[in-house]
């Protein structure tokens, strides 16, 4: 675990002033000129919430592209949040490609069964844990934006294929099940787009695991990164910032504060302790 000294201030990083490691080149990889492209990620046991819509619409404001490549793998459980991402999407871009490197949980997958291309590597896939009525009823209506009412069939195929799930766990939606037996359109990455697209993955797994310290007062506190929004000339970053006793444990019986923030302290140096 990478540690950060970042100074005396919690406003100063409650204002997005933390070392953070660029991840440029891996973007500008992936980039292709006639379209936007966005990437979300969200620390385990964090999801889609209001504050986190309110980030991705102020981003995808500033895109200017007809379509969109939407890089993901963990939004959270999903339901109406993955709903209103679809659709402040649709409204904004014509076209919505969703790519998936690895596994995208539920919250994910329900955001990627609205789009119209799925590009999934052939270790990717999609799964939904619990598919009750509700989720079925949000993925329905995610899929309707692109299939109907030309493509029932394929809806319906969908939605039998989630059921399952209301019964027990159900077998993840490999790239060959969604594209052969439900008849969605899905293409694999070629090998050097398949190469960025694993960098950029371990990157935010990287980014999502470094941990600093922050001593204000006689008070402790631990300093974290729990999510980011990309795209190649603009970012969020979620900082968690939680109490911790005097030696680095944090305080279960403490809440702790988070925000969505514009980052511009300087670059990271992973493996090295740093400070403001």
């Amino acid at each position: 675990m990478s540690e950060i000294s970042v100074g005396p201030s919690l406003q100063t990083v409650l204002g997005g002033h933390l070392p953070l490691k660029s991840n440029g080149p891996q973007l500008a990889a992936l980039a292709r000129p006639e379209r936007a492209l966005v990437v979300l990620a969200l620390a385990p046991g964090r999801g889609l919430d209001e504050a986190m819509l309110a980030a991705v619409h102020e981003v995808v404001l500033s895109q200017t592209h007809a379509g969109v490549d939407l890089v993901m793998g963990n939004l959270g459980e999903g339901g109406a949040e993955s709903w209103r991402l679809v659709s402040m999407l649709r409204d904004h871009f014509e076209h919505l490609r969703a790519l998936v490197p690895f596994t995208a949980d539920a919250g994910a997958t329900l955001v990627a069964l609205g789009a119209d291309e799925l590009e999934l590597s052939s270790v990717a896939c999609l799964s939904i844990d619990n598919a009750d009525p509700w989720r079925l009823t949000v993925a329905r209506r995610c899929l309707e934006t692109h299939l109907a009412p030309k493509h029932p069939e394929v809806i319906a195929s969908v939605l039998d294929a989630l059921a399952p799930t209301l019964a027990g766990p159900t077998l993840p939606l490999t790239r060959r099940d969604l594209e052969l037996r439900l008849g969605l359109a899905v293409d694999q990455p070629e090998p050097g787009r398949w190469s960025h697209l694993r960098d950029l993955h371990a990157y935010y797994q990287e980014m999502l695991s470094v941990e600093g310290d922050l001593a204000l007062d006689g008070h402790h506190f631990l300093v974290s990164y729990d999510g980011f929004i990309d795209t190649l000339d603009t970012r969020r970053a979620l900082i968690r910032v939680t109490r911790a006793d005097e030696q680095g444990r944090p305080m279960t019986d403490r809440k702790s504060l988070s925000r969505w923030v514009k980052p511009h302290g300087r670059d990271l140096v992973l493996d090295e302790e740093q400070s403001l």
